[in-house]
């Protein structure tokens, strides 16, 4: 059974305060030398805050990554402004499957000098996900992929398994009515342990497309 909630996400969904980035993730496609997104400032111009932005790749355990460059890596952003950044790879990544990586993107307040009224320094990191997707699987669609998701039972709960060679992200899990815990996303042609349950009993798993929109799947056990 298949449910398909409208949750799309096109301007300020990873935003804060108001600065941030206008999308909750990054889909390189194979056949493109590089592609881009935009960091965005709505504070007013008169009177809001100018950021000094610093952005760079990280893999999925959080260490630097030198697959991909970031242009600029470092530059201001003043109020009432956006800029683009670009992203290269510069890496042999497998062309079979898919790659997933981290994005990072640090909005630092400049310094403030004394006598300001709000004399607080701060930065914020804005993370999402970079999805290398290469030339082999640009006409299939990541919609298509969750109906070969399958969910069974395992000798210590369930598992989701994922026989594709896409990256399945996970928006939310739910078991017998209660939410799971889980890691949010599934490696290509792997699978995902969750629960240690022993009962029988309906899973709903919400998985996340290119847009951002939650697709719910239902499985018994």
């Amino acid at each position: 059974m298949k449910n398909i909630i409208y949750a799309l996400f096109f301007f300020s969904v990873s935003s804060y305060a108001g600065f941030g980035l206008e999308t909750t993730r990054v889909v390189y496609h194979g056949n493109e030398a590089k592609t881009s997104f935009v960091a965005f400032n709505d504070s007013e111009a008169s009177s809001g805050e100018n950021f000094l932005i610093q952005s760079w790749v990280s893999d999925l355990t959080g260490k630097e990554s030198d697959h991909f460059i970031m242009t600029p890596p470092i530059f201001k952003l003043s109020a009432s402004e956006k800029n683009a950044i670009n992203i290269t790879k510069v890496a042999n990544l497998p062309e079979d499957k898919e790659s997933m990586y981290w994005i990072n993107v640090r909005f630092i307040s400049p310094e403030k000098k004394e006598g300001d009224s709000n004399p607080i320094n701060y930065s914020f990191t804005n993370k999402i996900k970079l999805i290398y997707r290469p030339d082999v699987l640009l006409n299939e669609s990541i919609d298509k992929q969750f109906k070969l998701i399958s969910v069974k039972k395992n000798q210590d709960g369930f598992e989701i398994v994922n026989p594709t060679p896409f990256y399945i992200n996970i928006n939310r899990v739910v078991f017998n009515g209660n939410d799971i815990e889980n890691k949010g996303y599934i490696l290509p042609n792997s699978s995902l342990a969750l629960n240690k349950v022993k009962e029988n009993g309906s899973v709903s798993v919400f998985f996340l497309n290119d847009l951002g929109a939650e697709i719910e799947y239902s499985y018994k056990l």
